[in-house]
């Protein structure tokens, strides 16, 4: 009967975006740290209030597609998609007044994320923006890059360094690696319904090298930029280690944990990292 009730939990808290949205927000915390910004516990809602309702709104926009890939989450969606509509739209709301108590800069921050995510999941025809090969991971990794490293700038009005441009390759490449991560969990259906993956295109074995090979120059980069630029980069390396490893469980953990508890922990992992790295 435990069993059963931590099942429901556990699927309750991946496919309603809680789990992301809280490892987002902890992520957003310790992009502060390193850009020496404020904290404001608004700071923290609005964070998880956009990447909560902003993912629901693309899962939403995917439904159809995504009985075919993933119907785990689709029909368990669909059964409560009442509560999860209301819930997308009071967390947007409290998105927005919370910014626009901060700054209009913010709001109209969040709008461009919004834009952004109605037109990577819109479909015209069969035509799909995130169906073109890379143009997902690459898309995807430039979103949440702009959501970690430029927003809390936005948000506390803080003039953008020069060191910004390395947290947005670094964190961009690395959400990239994510996003593919993904893809391995949805490759079955993928394949099955000819939509254009890195997986379906170079199969497992050989996604799996392709990860391993772009997470090593990431981590490379990572370990330069410490070396020349300052310790704050220790984040970095850290977080490109975890997705080393969360890359290692591959084929030997179930696919679902390995994208929807390890991998999404990536952004509560580098906020963690820059934690510890404070404290130092």
């Amino acid at each position: 009967m435990l069993k059963k009730y931590l099942s429901i939990l556990f699927d309750f808290l991946i496919y309603s975006n809680i789990y992301l949205a809280l490892s987002g927000a902890l992520g957003g915390y310790g992009m502060t740290l390193l850009l020496n910004l404020p904290f404001k516990i608004s700071f923290a809602i609005v964070q998880f209030s956009v990447i909560l309702s902003l993912y629901s709104i693309n899962h939403y926009m995917e439904f159809k597609q995504d009985l075919k890939t993933y119907p785990l989450r689709t029909s368990f969606i669909k059964d409560k998609i009442g509560i999860f509509v209301m819930a997308t739209i009071i967390f947007y709301l409290l998105a927005l007044v919370l910014s626009l108590l901060q700054n209009i800069g913010s709001v109209l921050t969040i709008i461009l994320f919004t834009f952004l995510m109605v037109v990577y999941g819109l479909h015209i025809g069969n035509f799909r923006l995130k169906d073109i090969l890379f143009v997902k991971n690459i898309y995807v990794g430039i979103v949440w890059t702009l959501l970690l490293v430029l927003f809390p700038q936005i948000f506390f009005q803080s003039t953008i360094s020069s060191k910004t441009i390395y947290y947005i390759i670094i964190m961009g490449l690395i959400t990239a690696i994510s996003t593919i991560v993904y893809d391995l969990r949805d490759f079955k259906g993928d394949k099955k319904n000819n939509v254009k993956t890195i997986p379906t295109i170079l199969g497992l074995e050989n996604t799996k090298k392709f990860l391993n090979i772009v997470t090593v120059i990431v981590l490379i980069f990572s370990v330069m930029l410490y070396i020349y630029q300052g310790k704050e980069y220790l984040a970095f390396i850290l977080t490109s280690l975890y997705m080393l490893l969360v890359i290692s469980r591959i084929g030997l953990d179930n696919i679902r944990v390995v994208t929807e508890i390890y991998d999404d922990a990536f952004f509560a992992f580098f906020g963690f990292s820059s934690v510890l790295l404070h404290g130092v």
